[in-house]
């Protein structure tokens, strides 16, 4: 014990500055979700969004920050037995649907642990959104970035009265209501990038009151949860460690329980196996996802306690993913370029672009530069194009001199950075902003009268 916890803070300190969210190359992006790193699976999966191994007296935290953190619409169901064979009373269900929106996500999820004495239930609402700015398209639709939330939950225990006669009819704390509701709440963090994740979550923040008899204090434990995801820079290993605290004992030493996880995925990541060791259980499983971006997944997992009753606890989950949505960021593009007027030196010319914008998202305030040879001749601003519109933009042009004239019309630049592109619209490609065309512009004529033949005739007399 007073090893584990500086050797995972240890190696967390060596991972770290081995990762970094890196350059995103711009280019044409698309929705992925790889099921190994963005699955939530219900009330009682860690912060990180991927499996956990059931310990039953130390359950693993849901983390409302995951509701934005994933890309895609989730439903799942799991169900727990606890000490089979001798604990067959003993058992948890859940369930969780997440809604996904653009930069947020809300989730309901509904919990029931039984036994033969007595059972509790729990209804959640769970609620997270973006709270760092994403760096650009590939980010935002990655899910990489800063993500908050809370969790409003309603818990609800009582005694099943049938499986158990009063030796004394009388007992005071049987003698009103046989189940007590209350309410707490949670809160959480996650961090992503394209290979770590940290997370910090805490359930049951208020440590309400569960106690039946009035004056008495029977209060749920404070949980926190604390650790990271990373990825291993060999044979894509995954490593999850983490450390969770419950005020069980008030003891630190009985309350803290660090955990360390490894998981490999295979059949292009479509299975996903793991192992895990902490100090009240060690545990493996597997996870199986019959489609690579949506559709149904189906794990199993079983865990043996290292202390006490040497009797493993199994847990059979199953969720749905909806396909993720596209990209929700403008795409613009410049479908037409022409040139129309008078093309004589002296002459108006008008050098016309119809911008397109291809993308969810309306696009604001796009600049577009007109360029002939290496100089700007100027910039014209629309200020709205919606999504799956196009505007024209126009350029007044006088030329001055005659020839050939090439033009460069580039869409979502001011121009500072040339020739590369300078805008600050984020697109879902940035690589297709620059369209050409050309002229020929005439020298301004200079009219003469010439006598052919060159001679003079009479051809009347007066």
């Amino acid at each position: 014990m007073k090893l584990l916890i500086p050797t995972i803070l240890l190696l967390s300190l060596f991972i770290l500055p081995l990762q970094g969210q890196g350059n995103l190359p711009l280019g044409i992006i698309k929705a992925h979700a790889d099921p190994t790193q963005n699955t939530i699976i219900l009330d009682g999966y860690p912060a990180s969004g991927v499996g956990s191994f059931a310990v039953p007296h130390r359950p693993v935290i849901l983390n409302p920050a995951a509701m934005a953190a994933v890309p895609q619409t989730q439903i799942a169901f799991d169900h727990q037995q606890f000490f089979l064979g001798i604990g067959d009373p003993l058992y948890s269900s859940s369930f969780i649907y997440v809604q996904h929106f653009i930069n947020s996500g809300i989730g309901i999820s509904l919990g029931h642990f039984g036994s033969e004495m007595s059972a509790s239930q729990s209804a959640a609402l769970h609620y997270g959104r973006r709270l760092s700015k994403a760096k650009d398209p590939r980010a935002e639709t990655e899910r990489l970035g800063l993500f908050g939330g809370v969790t409003l939950r309603a818990r609800r225990r009582g005694f099943l009265e049938n499986n158990f006669r009063l030796a004394d009819p009388g007992d005071p704390l049987f003698a009103g209501e046989l189940s007590k509701y209350a309410f707490s709440g949670g809160a959480g963090l996650i961090y992503q990038t394209k290979t770590y994740r940290l997370f910090l979550a805490g359930d049951d923040l208020n440590m309400p009151n569960m106690a039946l008899e009035d004056g008495a204090t029977d209060k749920l434990p404070l949980q926190l949860q604390i650790g990271g995801e990373f990825s291993l820079p060999w044979e894509d290993i995954r490593l999850t460690p983490m450390i969770t605290y419950h005020t069980d004992y008030a003891d630190p030493a009985l309350d803290i329980d660090p955990t360390i996880t490894v998981r490999k995925a295979f059949l292009e990541n479509q299975l996903d196996l793991g192992l895990s060791a902490g100090r009240w259980a060690l545990g493996m499983g597997a996870y199986y996802y019959l489609g690579k971006d949506s559709g149904p997944g189906f794990g199993y997992e079983v865990s043996m306690p290292t202390t006490g009753i040497s009797i493993p606890t199994h847990r059979l989950s199953a969720t749905y993913r909806f396909a993720p949505p596209p990209p929700s960021y403008p795409d613009l593009i410049i479908s037409n370029t022409y040139a129309e007027g008078a093309p004589v030196v002296g002459g108006e010319m008008e050098i016309n672009a119809i911008i397109t914008n291809e993308g969810i998202r309306k696009a604001t305030d796009v600049e577009v530069n007109f360029v002939i040879g290496d100089r700007s001749l100027g910039i014209v601003k629309i200020e709205n194009i919606p999504s799956k519109s196009s505007a024209l933009a126009k350029f007044l042009w006088v030329p001055d001199s005659s020839g050939q004239f090439d033009f460069e019309v580039r869409v979502d630049d001011n121009g500072n950075k040339y020739p590369e592109l300078n805008g600050s619209i984020l697109e879902l490609d940035e690589l297709n902003n620059i369209s050409t065309c050309s002229t020929y512009v005439f020298a301004a004529p200079n009219p003469s009268i010439e006598a052919d033949p060159p001679g003079l005739m009479v051809t009347q007399l007066i």
